[in-house]
């Protein structure tokens, strides 16, 4: 990878040959610290036009992606595909150690962005989102005036970019149109005012950009899928109101005004899309000492600009981390304020679908070689290795998300994967299966289910929502079964004979608790082995280095007590622990009051636990990782099996967990963090 000191200028390659490309290649043509080196495309003789058709004879012509992405002259790729196969291409670009800059938008939506984001991450390379207009001196001026007071305190913003496309019915098999590829407003130039009004509201906070606290919005989707036209209502911090607007099928101003306290910026041109000459920019401010009219000179064109400002970053030994005017996480924030305003009008595309997302982004890749190894371990009755950590389903939100969590962990090593019938009102149940199905994993995992909760704890309720949520996993069998609850209502026999009835049946292999008492579970073993029924193989109560002071919900039931700890040790039970990093509790120092997941983390303070948590990030500096990774550690390495749920919402929620698979921690480092030394 080029750095400074090693390189004048970056050898860029362009995948794909459309129309933006050609605008990046005109942008390109007098840089001093940039070159296209190679272009690719599907088919060689397009490839080969277009570097003929936009002067550039000594660029490699590929007749493939991947060749492209195999040449070793190229430094940089610039994706300029579909907006559908963005995200693919990023991916496999930065696996085959090439930097990026990719065409917005930068992926379909925020799952995919985190794949994106991650494969840069894990690759050490160089990633920008190509909002242009973010790199032109225009820009940079509005900035300047905003900060320098020139309205006072921002109060309003509002953007628009759209155009009149005409009758969808005569172009339904092109870009704008096609839901296929991507089509509609919100996308392709609504992304372009979702963008401003970020930026803006975030220089208004004193930060590079700020995401909408809340986002209401109405539109049209039409008949072909794509949305025609729609306006959205943002709310940032500060009460700073933010409003939106597209369309492919409306002639708006495509012009951006910001309202302050003290006056008023005009934009009239702020999406600047000349692709040939230098654009200039213009500024209007509105204040108390009158009109001020600010031109903006500019010696190159927008595409121009955006190319130099990634290309001085590459030669610069910047990665995507310290990205300038995009970071993955404005890009992440980006594709987030997108996904809401798409929801708001219940708009999906054909790729966002289990069908569409039929193999992971990149297609299915190990971890990084400095990755720790998953460990596993068995549980009696089942005969099968299960990953130590295990994947909790109760928080996904779409398909996209769920395959994007789910893909990482498989290729982390992680085979477990945790859900239950009240989940999401079956919706975790229901993405899981599709999950399953579409990547053709289900023998490869360990599926656990859960069912019986308050107040369906019966023997009836627990038949009843066994049968249902194997019909929206797909599958005909869990490989654990576990009552969400117990009801101490009901004679243990009874709970017993239906678990025995149900494996006999073949709906699942091995059964457990969550949330049970000592008692009760020893009773309902004791039951199975004098009437000649299966036993209980397993217990999922809370276990963690916090101690749950609250319990989080009604019937929560920690398996922390001295009790449980010796029954565990000495019966060689396993515990499958919930909340195993206390929702949080050990990410910061002073985390008391912060939100913790869907508790305040209330449920976990106490003196007792901020000695442990306190410990907990001392040892962290001893072993280079974080308090976190030392909290998941000691609840791997309890003397009895013990498995830890976890429940990652982002990618990079799994990447940090992950490094306690690595840590191990002495007898005596345990009884250190557990206040028993």
């Amino acid at each position: 990878m080029p750095t400074a000191s090693d390189k004048q200028h970056v050898n860029w390659g362009i995948l794909g040959a459309g129309g933006i490309a050609r605008a990046f290649a005109a942008g390109i043509a007098n840089s001093e610290v940039a070159r296209i080196t190679a272009v690719g495309s599907r088919d060689q003789v397009k490839a080969a036009a277009f570097a003929r058709d936009n002067g550039l004879p000594d660029a490699t012509a590929h007749g493939s992606y991947d060749a492209l992405l195999s040449d070793d002259h190229v430094d940089a790729i610039y994706i300029a595909t579909p907006h559908p196969h963005h995200a693919e291409w990023a991916v496999r670009a930065a696996r085959a150690g090439k930097h990026l800059l990719v065409e917005k938008p930068i992926a379909m939506n925020h799952a995919e962005t985190m794949a994106v984001v991650d494969a840069a991450r894990e690759s050490g390379v160089f990633l920008m989102e190509a909002f242009k207009d973010r790199c032109h001196p225009q820009t940079h001026k509005l900035l300047e005036l905003i900060r320098g007071g020139a309205i006072g305190e921002v109060r309003t913003v509002r953007a628009e970019f759209g155009w009149d496309a005409g009758d969808p019915a005569q172009h339904a098999e092109g870009r704008v149109f096609n839901a296929a590829l991507g089509g509609g407003g919100i996308l392709d130039v609504g992304c372009y005012a979702v963008a401003f009004v970020r930026l803006i509201a975030g220089v208004a906070l004193d930060r590079d950009y700020a995401d909408p606290t809340s986002v209401k919005a109405v539109g049209r989707v039409g008949e072909t899928g794509a949305d025609e036209w729609s306006s959205a209502v943002m709310l940032f911090e500060n009460d700073i109101v933010a409003e939106v607007a597209t369309a492919v099928r409306a002639g708006i101003e495509n012009t951006a005004r910001i309202v302050g306290s003290a006056g008023t910026i005009i934009v009239p041109d702020p999406w600047l899309n000349e692709s040939k000459n230098p654009v200039d920019g213009r500024l209007i401010v509105v204040n108390g000492d009158g009109e001020q009219i600010y031109d903006i000179d500019a010696e190159l064109t927008s595409y121009g600009y955006e190319t130099e400002v990634a290309s001085r970053a590459i030669l610069a030994g910047k990665t995507q981390a310290d990205a300038p005017a995009m970071t993955p996480g404005d890009s992440l924030g980006q594709m987030a304020t997108l996904d809401a305003w798409r929801r708001e009008i219940g708009l999906d595309y054909p790729c966002e679908t289990p069908a569409g997302f039929a193999a992971p982004i990149g297609g299915r890749a190990a971890p990084a070689g400095d990755a720790p190894a998953m460990t596993y371990a068995r549980v009696p009755g089942l005969d099968r290795d299960i990953s130590r950590m295990v994947m909790g389903c109760d928080n996904q939100l779409t398909f996209p998300h769920a395959a994007v969590i789910f893909d990482a962990w498989l290729a982390a090593g992680g085979n477990a994967f945790d859900t239950a019938h009240i989940y999401g009102d079956g919706l975790q149940e229901r993405l899981l299966g599709q999950w399953l199905t579409s990547r053709g994993v289900r023998d490869d995992v360990v599926l656990i289910s859960k069912g019986g909760h308050t107040p369906d704890c019966t023997p009836e309720g627990i038949r009843r929502q066994l049968d249902e949520s194997l019909e929206r996993l797909q599958t005909g069998h869990a490989d654990i079964y576990i009552m969400h609850r117990d009801n101490p209502e009901v004679p243990v026999g009874e709970f017993v004979d239906v678990l025995h009835d149900l494996a006999s049946a073949g709906k699942f292999t091995v059964a457990g608790g969550s949330n049970w008492d000592l008692e009760r579970f020893r009773a309902a073993n004791a039951y199975a082995e004098k009437n000649g029924r299966r036993p209980l193989s397993l217990v999922s109560n809370n276990f963690s280095l916090a101690k749950m002071i609250h319990p989080v919900w009604d019937g929560c039931i920690a398996s922390t007590t001295p009790a449980w700890r010796s029954f565990l040790e000495s019966t060689g039970t396993p515990n499958f622990a919930w909340s195993s990093q206390a929702r949080g509790y050990f990410v910061s120092r002073d985390a008391e009051g912060l939100s913790g997941g869907m508790h305040t983390h209330s449920d976990w303070d106490s003196p007792d636990n901020r000695v442990r948590r306190e410990r907990a990030f001392e040892l962290a500096g001893k072993h280079g990782v974080t308090a976190i990774n030392i909290a998941a550690a000691y609840v791997l390495q309890q003397p009895f099996p013990s498995f830890a749920l976890i429940g990652p919402r982002r990618l990079e929620e799994l990447r940090t967990t992950l490094p306690a698979l690595g840590v191990t921690l002495t007898a005596s480092e345990l009884a250190y963090l557990d206040l028993s030394s």
